[in-house]
Order: C-alpha cells, then sequence, then structure tokens
C-alpha cells in the first residue's frame, strides 16, 4: 500500500494554515506590484519598539535555566560565553557595519536587534559547549536540548503570562475541540489543550508587545480532528540565531517561541512531536532566501 511521506503529509496539514495566511501574501504582492511598495511584510504590520527590560529578562532567565541544568556555577557560565564571543564578535561586527535602509528610531531598534540575537546567540552556543566538555553524548546532548528548552520555557510563561487562561486564546479560525472531545476522537482533554494555548497566546502577546516577535496566529486546522496544532510567527527577531545555530548543528535552537511551546505542552502533560521551518514569505528562490517566519507543527497530540 503506498504511503505518503513525511513532507506529504506536512503540506495536507498545513492547508487550513495556508488558506488563511493566502490573504496576507496577496495583499502584499498586490501592493508591490501595483504601488511598488517594499518586499516586506513589516512594512505593512511593523514591529513595535524594542523593549531592552524584556530582552534582558528572556536571556537572565536562559541564564538561570542553564546553570540549573549543567549544574555549574556562574564563573563557569561566563567564562564560556566570553570565549564565545571572542570567537564569533568580529563576524557579528561585520554584519552590524552593513549599509541598512532603516532610520531614526528604527535604526536604533534594529541595531539592538542585532545585538540582542548576538548575545543570544552567544548564551546558548555557550550552554551547549559546556555540556559538550562534560562529555555528553549525542543522545544525551539532544535530551538536554528538550529539558533546557521545556525548562526554560516554563520560565518564560511563568514570567509572561503567570495568571493566563483558555480565555486568552486567539485564533482565527472557529474553535473546533469541544465539538471533537464530545464527538470522543480526542486523545486529551480539550480544556486542558485550550488552557495551554490560552498561556501561549497571551506570552506571544507580550512578546509582541516588547517587539520581540511580530504578528502571530496559534491554528488548529479543521481537518485534523485536533491532532495538530500550528503557530506561525511573523518577524521572530530570534531568527538569524536560530538559523546559525542549527547550520552549526547545535542541539540547542534559540528559540523563545519553541520555549513557550514546549513548556505549556508538558504542564499540560499532552505528549507531541515537534517540527520547526523558517520561511521568507517574499521568494521561493533559495538564492535570495531570507527567512523572517517561524512556523512550528505541533502533532501528534495526545497520541
Amino acid at each position: 500500500m503506498h504511503r505518503f511521506s513525511k513532507k506529504a503529509n506536512l503540506v495536507k496539514e498545513l492547508e487550513s494554515v495556508i488558506q488563511v495566511r493566502t490573504l496576507k501574501a496577496y495583499l502584499q504582492f498586490y501592493l508591490d506590484a501595483e504601488d511598488r511598495f517594499e518586499d516586506e511584510l513589516d512594512y505593512y504590520f511593523p514591529l513595535r519598539a524594542f523593549d531592552d527590560s524584556l530582552a534582558q529578562t528572556l536571556r537572565a532567565l536562559g541564564d538561570q535555566t542553564a546553570l540549573q541544568e549543567l549544574g555549574v556555577e556562574q564563573e563557569t557560565l561566563n567564562l564560556m560565553k566570553q570565549q564565545v564571543r571572542d570567537l564569533v564578535g568580529p563576524s557579528f561586527t561585520r554584519a552590524q557595519n552593513k549599509p541598512s535602509s532603516h532610520v531614526g528610531s528604527e535604526q536604533t531598534d534594529a541595531l539592538k536587534r542585532q545585538n540582542f540575537n548576538f548575545n543570544l546567540y552567544c548564551d546558548i552556543r555557550a550552554y551547549s559547549q559546556i555540556k559538550e566538555k562534560q562529555g555528553a553524548s549525542r543522545t544525551e546532548m539532544r535530551r538536554f536540548a528538550k529539558s533546557f528548552e521545556t525548562a526554560w520555557g516554563k520560565k518564560l510563561r511563568t514570567s509572561l503570562a503567570p495568571f493566563a487562561t483558555k480565555k486568552d486564546f486567539r485564533t482565527p479560525l472557529p474553535m473546533q475541540l469541544p465539538d471533537y472531545e464530545h464527538q470522543g476522537i480526542l486523545n486529551y482533554d480539550a480544556y486542558t489543550m485550550l488552557n495551554s494555548l490560552g498561556v501561549l497566546s497571551a506570552s506571544l502577546e507580550k512578546l509582541q508587545a516588547g517587539g520581540i516577535v511580530g504578528q502571530w496566529e496559534i491554528i488548529i486546522p479543521d481537518d485534523n480532528d485536533g491532532e495538530v496544532v500550528t503557530v506561525a510567527v511573523d518577524d521572530d527577531t530570534t531568527i538569524p540565531c536560530q538559523v546559525l545555530l542549527q547550520e552549526q548543528g547545535k542541539p540547542l535552537s534559540g528559540s523563545i517561541v519553541t520555549a513557550l511551546a514546549r513548556a505549556v505542552l508538558e504542564e499540560a502533560q499532552i505528549s507531541y512531536t515537534l517540527e520547526s521551518y523558517f520561511i521568507d514569505p517574499t521568494t521561493t528562490h533559495q538564492e535570495e532566501y531570507n527567512p523572517t517566519q517561524l512556523l512550528l507543527n505541533l502533532r501528534e497530540l495526545g497520541n
């Protein structure tokens, strides 16, 4: 019997997401063709002012998590961070010195985001290298990555959305989970899932307000009987950090959104498989590829 490939199944699962986001993409295409506007979605949906205090909190919670998960002292962590800074600092400095189209406050925020990316990259790479120096095998590194991201995510959600409930859940599609539960086809409790997605929504709202991410959507496709949830985030400030870590084969993703998604599902005791994708909505040409969107696919929920 023919079996669909993993890629084919993913395309099917994401059809509902694509339908919802097509209007935004068409608007961009139409305006580009008719008015020669810039080829960036954030021209129409600009990032909010960058919140330095929030950025510092996100990193501080990462350090707290690393100290607990790695079992090292702050001095050891600081030393490894400095070694990473000394190694990669010149490359980031050259990138910062490239000409920019931003002016005024936009230029200031752009520089802040670049610095945040650099600092977060150094943090995450340092955590990985300490674990590697402790003699961890590849399997142990993968376990460490999931454990770290989940623990970091729990601290993040406590800081960002300590009192969020299912009432905070936002989605552009009609809510089907209660109907699925009534039909007895869910592998988890609908109320628990909605509460978790409410926490994730409230956390993303805070990140958006602080200029860490742009527009975002949480969608439960109506053709998967509640077994799939997708999280789409525009203009995730940390994408350059994430891409670089992935290219270097580091186990930690550096993704704040991924950490939050893991945390809310782990706290709800809902099993899942997580896949992440970087998307450039402006082109399909590899040589021009510059991703600005993060897409999380949470599937096999409760299985």
